[in-house]
């Protein structure tokens, strides 16, 4: 027998649904994942199978779980930040205490976001300082030498601002050796359309931070349509083919809610592949 309900109940009913959902999209922003993963990169060395990053982007506003980040000691090699780390209004010393937990974790590298410049322009140096007294490099777009067990890898970084595609101009790296790129927009594919790495980690996209069923990504450019999280593979002007892994990231922009794009951090496993071919 069919159930009819009065004005009131509807509305009541509507007002618990719209409630439920309400509460469940903080919840989906304000929770804290670790995605496990393999990342297979063609050139490679060997001695760096194996060699672990805890990667990370878009903190934003958010203060991290000391206990959960206190779960990852003796789990990564190096960290990543991927941009975005702080936000206007934020108190410095939030920041502080999230750089600081995370250089617990293993020697630690930042680039910027476009968050992070409208709360320090024209002051980064401001920034540069914070960072560089909570032990975390700001990389800004240069190029840094990792070493393992006699091999070497080189972390590329492309700030917000650019310049980008810087490393294939440093004499210091040869042709053969294998770059990894961490910058925070996917929008400087432009760069690795241009001059090919190996892989490269991005941020800024949130994975649409609020995606609806059918629609999709609520407020997203074309642009982010495509690149919007996941892995893609960028083919190059000179022959190479680039993966780019794009992450969701840990925190929001505007309103402290997620809907279909849960909050995630990576801890991200590098395995050794055949070279692409040229």
């Amino acid at each position: 027998m069919a159930i009819k309900l009065g004005w009131k109940q509807a509305l009541a009913a509507a007002a618990g649904a719209a409630a439920g959902l309400g509460v469940h999209m903080v919840k989906e922003a304000m929770a804290f994942r670790v995605l496990h993963e393999d990342v297979h990169v063609p050139g490679l060395p060997k001695a760096f199978d194996g060699y672990r990053i805890y990667f990370i982007s878009d903190i934003h506003r958010r203060a991290l779980p000391e206990n959960e980040i206190a779960a990852l000691q003796g789990k990564a090699d190096i960290v990543w930040i991927g941009g975005d780390l702080t936000d206007r209004g934020v108190p410095e010393e939030r920041t502080r205490a999230n750089m600081r937990m995370l250089r617990t974790l293993g020697p630690s590298y930042a680039v910027y976001g476009n968050h992070d410049y409208e709360a320090y322009m024209p002051n980064m140096e401001k920034l540069d300082r914070l960072l560089e007294e909570c032990g975390v490099k700001p990389l800004g777009s240069k190029n840094v030498p990792l070493h393992r067990g006699g091999s070497t890898v080189w972390l590329a970084g492309i700030d917000d601002l650019g310049p980008a595609g810087l490393w294939r101009g440093d004499p210091r790296i040869r042709r053969e050796d294998c770059v990894l790129v961490l910058m925070h927009d996917p929008k400087w594919i432009v760069a690795l359309r241009r001059t090919s790495a190996n892989y490269a980690f991005a941020g800024h996209t949130h994975g649409g931070q609020i995606s609806l069923p059918v629609v999709g990504p609520a407020a997203s450019k074309p642009f982010y349509k495509t690149y919007l999280d996941g892995t893609h593979f960028i083919e190059a002007e000179d022959g190479g083919t680039t993966g780019l892994r794009i992450s969701r990231g840990i925190g929001t922009s505007h309103f402290p809610l997620r809907l279909g794009s849960p909050a995630e951090t990576h801890l991200l496993t590098l395995r050794s592949a055949p070279a692409l071919a040229k």
